[in-house]
């Protein structure tokens, strides 16, 4: 009668042989499959691990494009995978090669010849592999001047204001691959009912242990796929059915559960279950979809501003608090200079502030943030007052060493940035990542920070090399721009739009020329000096709403205007100005 042991020793060699996908047995395995005498329990249990552990021959194969990759970087990718097919034990094997983004490389002549001739370079590739891509659709590229224009957020005509882009910056593919295009329409209905119900549990998961939360999260959870529902719609309705993706959904969901974990730090009042998750979620679709849109004042705003999408949210939210005052009071309550230590010069203004909470959310759930808006809106700014703040115990406050660290790897961008230089930057804070990863993975975050990023030239893609980075994030991402990023990109992150409303202006004027609230009243003596400031303000909306101005002047000229007055305030008479 065979053993157990010397049954499974002989179904091991024969699955060695049979089995296509698994590489030569190691030296371990092979030592035990063949000694001569019986193996004992152990040794079983070892042979059997080791097999457990047999490496498999790749199948699937991914190679991300770009307009970096040459034609022999592609020879070189696939000299394996062809040596592979071709070997004799794999011949009734398919192995997959996916090319994403097809359309970004300057070799379509090459992938011409591998989708519709099955050759490279003249000779037959082995039959069993097969070729797959994905493609951005190709639409022709805005001129120099309509890119200066939209990265201001107003056209021309001042009329209409492109909140999203929906260029792609790819290559038109040749007449002879035309036909190979299958267009995929995303997930709908049921598809998208079932995603958002997985979506949902696992987040569960991550935050609930208890039963009885557990019940009441879920029933809260549910509205949260409603809200997403509602946000989509209003998206693809206003700005257009390529504005949102599924990674919009993901990202909605890491938000949820750190603001369930992190509200009681800045509002405690919300102790609660119910309004605790209500309040994390409505965050949560604040910062995905409500600050990608621009003011309720911006010209030509009124069919897709934040006003109007708070009223489409809060219609599915039902009762309780608005999400525009639901997002003012949480900004205004995490971003304090109690919290913060903030130089003195330097104001607390509603842009700045709402840089400074999207910012550190962000970067905690390592989501990507797109910060864009004209020049002198402190996006900049507001890095590096996280930065600043964000040292772990040695933060300068209590509330800011009850975050993570966070260690900003910068990149300043030029027109002559190339995507080596990028990948280079993105090396080193992975790098760093992973040793602290070793101690404490959540104590520190490491951040690339890309400034000035719409500057590489657009026609020759630099940007497209961080798409991987931002697929699947080791290290957290800020970039700021005064350009709209194109669709692909925009789409691989959270977009924050900056710009200044009358209220900020205005508060901006005041801390630059150290007015008080005090100084507002008309008995006192510094009432002129506040009236002053408040018609500094009006002059300056006024003139921006020139185009030939806004372009030469921003918001940072305003800014040393009021400084230089400071600096002379001793020698104004602001009564005989205002008068």
């Amino acid at each position: 009668q065979v053993s157990i042991t010397e049954l499974l020793r002989s179904k091991i060699i024969d699955w060695y042989s049979t089995i296509p996908l698994l590489k030569a047995e190691p030296k371990q395995v092979s030592d035990l499959l063949y000694q001569q005498k019986q193996l004992s329990t152990e040794q079983t249990i070892e042979l059997l691990q080791a097999f457990m552990e047999t490496p498999l021959y790749k199948v699937f194969n991914k190679l991300l494009l770009h307009p970096g990759i040459a034609q022999s970087d592609i020879i070189r990718y696939l000299k394996p995978v062809t040596s592979l097919a071709r070997n004799g034990k794999l011949k009734d094997t398919s192995l997959i090669v996916f090319f994403d983004e097809i359309n970004t490389s300057k070799c379509l002549g090459m992938f011409k010849e591998i989708f519709c001739d099955h050759t490279l370079q003249g000779v037959a590739l082995p039959p069993n592999i097969f070729f797959t891509a994905a493609i951005n659709p190709f639409t022709e590229l805005a001129t120099e001047q309509d890119s200066a224009l939209s990265s201001l957020g107003v056209s021309e005509d001042s009329r209409s204001i492109p909140v999203y882009r929906h260029a792609y910056q790819v290559f038109e593919l040749p007449e002879s691959m035309q036909d190979l295009i299958w267009v995929y329409r995303g997930i709908k209905g049921k598809g998208m009912e079932q995603y958002l119900r997985h979506k949902t549990e696992l987040t569960l998961d991550a935050i609930v242990s208890g039963t009885k939360m557990r019940e009441t999260i879920s029933k809260e959870l549910r509205l949260c796929g409603r809200l997403i529902t509602a946000a989509h719609a209003f998206c693809k309705h206003r700005l257009g059915k390529g504005s949102v993706s599924q990674r919009d959904v993901k990202r909605i969901f890491q938000l949820v559960e750190y603001f369930w974990r992190h509200l009681p730090m800045f509002m405690p009042e919300a102790d609660k279950t119910e309004d605790r998750i209500r309040i994390a979620m409505q965050l949560s679709v604040g910062i995905v979809y409500y600050l990608r849109l621009p003011l309720d004042t911006e010209v030509g705003a009124s069919v897709a501003s934040r006003g109007v999408f708070s009223i489409e949210i809060d219609k599915v939210m039902g009762s309780g608090d608005g999400l525009e005052r639901v997002m003012t009071t949480a900004i205004k309550k995490f971003v304090t200079k109690k919290h913060f230590k903030v130089p003195k010069e330097i104001t607390l203004t509603k842009a700045l502030s709402e840089n400074i909470f999207t910012i550190i959310a962000c970067v905690s759930t390592k989501v990507p943030l797109g910060i864009i808006g004209i020049p002198g809106s402190s996006k900049t700014l507001s890095v590096h007052i996280v930065r600043d703040n964000l040292r772990g115990a040695l933060s300068h406050t209590e509330f800011c060493k009850r975050l993570p660290a966070f260690n900003v790897f910068f990149h300043q961008c030029s027109e002559y940035s190339t995507p080596e230089e990028i990948e280079k930057t993105f090396a080193t804070a992975k790098s760093r990542q992973r040793l602290y990863g070793n101690q404490d993975p959540t104590s520190t975050r490491c951040m690339v920070f890309l400034d000035e990023a719409g500057l590489p030239k657009e026609k020759q893609m630099v940007l497209k090399v961080l798409h991987p980075f931002l697929d699947n994030p080791e290290v957290s991402f800020v970039a700021v721009s005064n350009f709209l990023f194109d669709s692909a990109n925009s789409n691989r992150m959270v977009t924050l739009r900056r710009s200044l409303d009358k209220d900020d202006l205005e508060v901006l004027a005041k801390g630059c020329l150290v007015i008080s609230e005090a100084s507002q009243s008309a008995k006192n003596e510094n009432y002129e000096a506040c009236q002053f400031a408040k018609g500094l303000c009006r002059g300056f909306r006024c003139l921006q709403m020139d185009a030939a101005f806004r372009q030469m002047f921003h918001y940072r000229d305003f800014i040393y205007t009021l400084l230089y007055v400071r600096w002379n305030a001793h020698s104004v008479d602001f009564g005989s100005l205002v008068n």
